[in-house]
């Protein structure tokens, strides 16, 4: 009995040592590791080792800043139209995180009457009245500008009223069998003829078409084309 106290002495000596070597540890710890990295929001989390005891020590990484996300400048995604919205987007500097939001659809605030060769058009102009006309194509002409009555009308800039402008055209002449071929089969209605041509394919004429010369040209048959 007296065996078994003593050994139960030993034991708690032994354990008891340990126990003080293991409060002695004079820690030398290696680097932080970061276990949760920190946002714009929340903390973090980093921990570290004892190259004893191998004891772990756990500290908190601040968040990126004290006022929240350091957000950019919007920048627009997509522009808005009268149809549809727009969107927008801006980005954390810090963090990478973006929040994007709407773009109202544009308001009508003024309207563009377009006039080419009889048929209207109507172009829509935002409240900042900044507007931009397509040039239109007419086949065997030049298109020479817009006016609004007598005065030129640039194809872009600002109004900040109600307008209707015309388009202008101006003949093309024909001088190679060409452009003779490429302006009758593609609707042009009327042909200047500016040089002898001679004519060397069958040409599909579309719709009714005047063609005319202010010189003295003849439209000549080449002698291989027999139909």
């Amino acid at each position: 009995m007296k065996k078994i106290a003593l050994l139960i002495c030993a034991i708690l000596i032994i354990c008891l040592s340990f126990a003080l070597i293991s409060c002695e540890c004079e820690h030398e710890y290696g680097e932080w590791t970061v276990t949760k990295a920190a946002t714009c929001s929340t903390v973090g989390e980093q921990e570290r080792v004892c190259s004893k005891c191998e004891e772990v020590e756990k500290g908190e990484i601040p968040v990126l800043t004290e006022g929240g996300h350091s957000f950019g400048d919007w920048q627009t995604v997509t522009e808005p139209t009268f149809d549809t919205d727009g969107s927008e987007k801006r980005e954390c500097a810090l963090c990478g995180k973006d929040e994007t939001r709407p773009i109202d659809k544009l308001s009508v605030a003024y309207t563009i009457t377009v006039n080419i060769d009889g048929v209207e058009s109507f172009v829509k102009v935002p409240v900042s009245g900044a507007y931009e006309l397509t040039e239109p194509v007419k086949v065997g002409y030049a298109f020479t500008g817009w006016t609004d009555g007598s005065a030129s009308f640039p194809s872009t800039g600002v109004v900040s009223e109600n307008k209707t402008v015309t388009a202008n055209f101006e003949i093309l002449p024909t001088k190679t069998f060409d452009e003779l071929k490429t302006r009758l089969e593609g609707g042009a209605d009327k042909i200047l003829i500016a040089d002898n041509i001679t004519l060397t394919d069958t040409i599909c004429i579309i719709g009714e078409v005047e063609i005319y010369t202010l010189g003295n040209y003849t439209l000549t048959r080449d002698a291989s084309f027999t139909k």
